[in-house]
């Protein structure tokens, strides 16, 4: 039997191997196609793997100097790279303990701002930068971003209380004004009340209202403080009086010359504050004013970086010169520009108050007078040359964005008081009432009691209806007095009868009980 079963196990193998030996017969051409798909592969250009400059992974720095080797070297991009990651990274929703690094790191970024708009030339696409980590990053801690906020903004009411309190203008630096664009971008100015935006806008309110103006660049700095006081109202449509006043008090002063005085028609409290015709069209000394090695500036108007850069410019000029501006009148014009294009947006809240003239009348009147006295120049210019097309040409060019705001002012308030008209100043009148009448009703048919002579019968019959209903009341009431009445008495009958009837039962039983005390003593 066994020889029997290794045969067909034999036999079994060979019909196995006779059914693989096609397999293996193909193997040898399956692996040739393999190794040519793979020499094909070789053969073809690789694209070569973009080398990643940037690690994915950073550390939470602790303090400035981490933070400063961090973005040491960096361009603009890659540093905003880098504070985005570490944000992401260290984020509060991955760990709880991520808040209180997060909220370090939102310091730090504060800090190096402040430390970055202290650089001349001013950084601004690096300010960009870390302008956006920090607003990515309040927004994970809006609590700790609100109180850094606040801190700061008490430092800046604090400082301008000093320098007024001193003597100084109080014009705020470039660092302040910074902040406060910072602020604007970080925090909502359109809430009605905001632990933020709210004391920042009473901080502006307090620079445009008591820091005078004495210089050329302070004047700048008044406009720039009255842009950011426009972005802090215009967006929620609310009217901010002290950059309204302070504007249209420059505008007014820059149309002054010889002829006409730069305070006529201005109020003394204003005339005070301004302080002379700062961005004035026309000046004899803008030859002093332009620095060689600055580049000019163009024509079409200053931006917020460049007109804060003037703070901070290093230049002979500047130091001996507080009137110095860089580009001399090409930028005052551009201020002055700024200047009517910002009165603009101050003034569109006011265009829908009841007091709206008294808004737009000044404000007109000023930009009005700006454009008469371009016209002036130009015509005394074209009459000295007797060439008045190419000069007036080349002046349009100086004074083509004063001309074009102070016209969309123009413009605008007469579209906002064209077809108003004002009601007359009346005292309040109050509509004279009805006296009301007890004249006594006689009926025909006579008088009868219980009868409701009112004429309105729905309103008699609600009545009648209110009375039955409190005799119902006082009926049922005065019937469950008798019934409650009766039954105490009959439970107070029924207690003296169980009472009574105990009593003779307990007689009873005494009587018996001293009945056999006595037959047991008596033997």
């Amino acid at each position: 039997d066994e020889e029997e079963d290794e045969e067909d196990e034999d036999e079994e193998d060979e019909d196995e191997e006779a059914e693989a030996s096609p397999q293996k017969q193909d193997e040898p051409h399956i692996e040739m196609e393999k190794k040519r798909e793979d020499e094909k592969k070789r053969r073809e250009p690789r694209e070569e793997p973009k080398e990643e400059t940037l690690p994915f992974v950073f550390a939470m720095p602790e303090t400035s100097a981490q933070l400063d080797a961090m973005v040491r070297g960096l361009t603009a991009a890659e540093t905003a790279t880098v504070l985005n990651r570490t944000r992401v990274l260290h984020a509060p929703s991955l760990k709880e303990e991520n808040r209180k690094k997060t909220q370090t790191f939102l310091g730090l970024l504060l800090k190096k701002f402040e430390t970055l708009v202290g650089e001349t030339p001013l950084p601004v696409t690096f300010l960009d930068a870390v302008s956006s980590a920090v607003a990515a990053t309040a927004a994970t801690v809006p609590f700790f971003a609100a109180a850094a906020a606040r801190a700061r903004l008490e430092k800046m009411a604090s400082r301008l209380k000093l320098s007024l309190r001193s003597g100084e203008t109080g014009w705020p630096p470039a660092r302040t004004f910074l902040l406060l664009a910072l602020f604007a971008d970080v925090f909502p100015t359109t809430d009605k009340s905001h632990p933020v935006t709210t004391p920042a806008a009473l901080f502006l309110g307090n620079v445009l209202a008591h820091c005078a103006v004495r210089s050329r660049r302070e004047a700048v700095a008044a406009v720039v403080a009255s842009a950011l006081a426009a972005a802090y109202s215009a967006p929620a449509g609310r009217v901010f009086p002290e950059a309204i006043s302070l504007l249209t008090g420059l505008i007014h002063a820059a149309a002054g010359d010889e002829k006409v005085s730069w305070s006529e028609g201005l109020a003394a409290r204003v005339a005070e504050q301004v302080g002379g015709p700062w961005l004035g069209l026309d000046s004899k000394d803008d030859a002093a004013d332009d620095d060689s090695n600055l580049s000019t500036v163009e024509r079409r108007g200053l931006s917020l970086p460049s007109m804060i850069a003037t703070f901070g410019a290093s230049s002979a000029f500047s130091k001996k010169d507080p009137d110095w501006l860089p580009g001399g009148g090409s930028a005052r014009t551009a201020a002055l520009a700024a200047a009517a294009s910002t009165l603009n947006v101050l003034l569109s809240p006011a265009r829908a108050t009841p007091s709206a003239r008294e808004w737009l009348a000044p404000a007109r009147n000023a930009a009005e007078r700006v454009l008469r006295r371009i016209e002036r120049l130009e015509d005394a210019k074209s009459a000295k040359t007797k060439k008045r097309k190419s000069v007036k040409s080349a002046k349009h060019d100086e004074y083509a964005s004063a001309r074009k705001a102070c016209a969309a002012l123009v413009s605008e308030a007469d579209a906002a008081l064209a077809g108003s008209r004002r009601a007359p100043l009346r005292w309040r009148t109050k509509a004279a009432e009805a006296i009301k009448q007890f004249n006594p009703v006689y009926e025909e048919e006579g008088y009868q009691r219980g009868r409701d002579y009112d004429p309105n019968r729905e309103r008699a019959e609600a009545r009648r209806l209110q009375r039955q209903l409190k005799q119902e009341a006082r009926g049922a009431v005065r019937e469950l007095r008798k019934d409650n009445k009766f039954l105490a008495e009959r439970r107070g009958a029924e207690a003296a009868a169980a009472k009574e009837e105990r009593g003779e039962k307990q007689r009873e039983t005494m009587a018996f009980l001293e009945k056999m005390e006595g037959d047991l003593k008596s033997g």
